[in-house]
């Protein structure tokens, strides 16, 4: 996690009695939690007070104030952050929430619904890719949008010209033209009327 929130007033409110090195401490600490979205692992407390550069009583005394011993791990000592943790675990489901939509919109145009059976179906094959968006924002039947087409396309205007009056698929459905009446019915319609 390269980003965090850092509440200043929150953050001075609980440090503003540390001397200079243990608030260097504090802060190398908390942007370490952050950076490797886990826990402060200590293997070796020498180590660790060396790469803070700073002494083992000054790290202990840190430790203990702002964080707290999470005994589930037998051979290291991990240290917690409670703030820290809830933070990752609210950045954590945003990710995926973010990561669930980006997913289901890729996703959603395809295989998923029934768009590459209209695709193959359907006799003006342009623009696939706002056709794919079209689909997506419809969410068509399949079946009753395969059963229109086998019906345009037998009709008069989408043979006239070689198919040349056949419209984009986009344009087919953001029309809904799905949802036209057959041209036989109209006409059938129409005589009934006159009878």
């Amino acid at each position: 996690m390269r980003y965090y929130k850092h509440n200043i007033g929150d953050f001075f409110a609980d440090t503003h009695y540390l001397s200079n090195e243990r608030l260097a401490v504090y802060t190398k600490l908390i942007w370490e939690y952050y950076l490797q979205e886990k826990p402060i692992i200590i293997e070796d407390w020498n180590e660790k007070s060396e790469e803070l550069k700073t002494d083992d009583a000054t790290l202990s005394y840190i430790l203990n104030k702002y964080f707290w011993r999470d005994d589930s791990d037998i051979d290291d000592d991990v240290w917690r952050h409670k703030r820290i943790d809830s933070e990752l675990v609210k950045m954590n489901l945003t990710n995926q929430k973010k990561s669930d939509g980006a997913q289901s919109r890729w996703n959603n145009d395809t295989t998923i619904n029934g768009f590459e059976d209209f695709w193959k179906a359907y006799p003006n094959k342009r623009d696939k890719q706002k056709a794919s968006k079209a689909w997506a924002k419809y969410k068509p039947n399949l079946p009753t949008v395969l059963k229109a087409l086998k019906a345009q396309t037998s009709s008069e205007q989408w043979k006239k010209e070689n198919g040349k009056y056949i419209p984009l698929p986009s344009t087919w459905l953001n029309g809904a033209r799905w949802e036209d009446e057959a041209e036989n019915s109209k006409s059938n319609n129409y005589m009934k009327g006159i009878k």
